[in-house]
């Protein structure tokens, strides 16, 4: 079995994935408050297929898929938690599972999100190797709401975007 390309893959998975990973930096907004950002409170869904094909740059080059639930949850006393679970193929028929619980704070205003106190904990599981990931990180991400689409867009370069609905 050849780990290289899976580990390729692996790596641009989790720093592709960064699920309202807000990414480095800080906020200068000195106007937030705790759970202000309008209609952002409740459940948020997207898939992590849907994650990938709305950014081709990052994934390009990897060979494999992923599938399964996003689930990002903004709580009116500004805290928030968020659940990926899915399943992954790779070539040469390795085949895996990826699961995260992240949690933290959050303080809004009507255009960025900042994510303060971020936790995680899970593991990508493929070919009989499990590594831990870590991917929300504490930072600032611009966001819009149209409809009932979120999409996140963290103050990285590079970053991955994310766009979930309200379920």
């Amino acid at each position: 079995m050849k780990l290289f390309p899976f580990t390729r893959w692996l790596a641009a998975l989790v720093l592709g994935a960064s699920v309202a990973a807000c990414g480095g930096g800080s906020s200068d907004d000195s106007s937030e408050e705790e759970g202000s950002g309008t209609g952002l409170v409740g459940n948020w869904t997207t898939d992590i297929a849907r994650i990938m094909a709305d950014n081709p740059s990052t994934f390009s080059g990897v060979r494999g898929s992923c599938s399964g639930p996003v689930n990002l949850v903004f709580k009116a006393d500004g805290t928030f938690n968020q659940d990926l679970n899915g399943t992954c193929r790779f070539p040469e028929g390795i085949t895996g599972t990826i699961t995260l619980r992240s949690s933290g704070n959050y303080a809004a205003t009507s255009e960025k999100i900042t994510i303060t106190n971020a936790r995680n904990e899970g593991a990508i599981t493929a070919g009989g190797v499990s590594t831990p990931i870590s991917i929300i990180e504490n930072g600032t991400a611009n966001y819009t709401i149209e409809g009932n689409v979120l999409t996140l867009r963290p103050n990285v370069s590079g970053a991955t975007v994310q766009r979930y609905t309200r379920s």
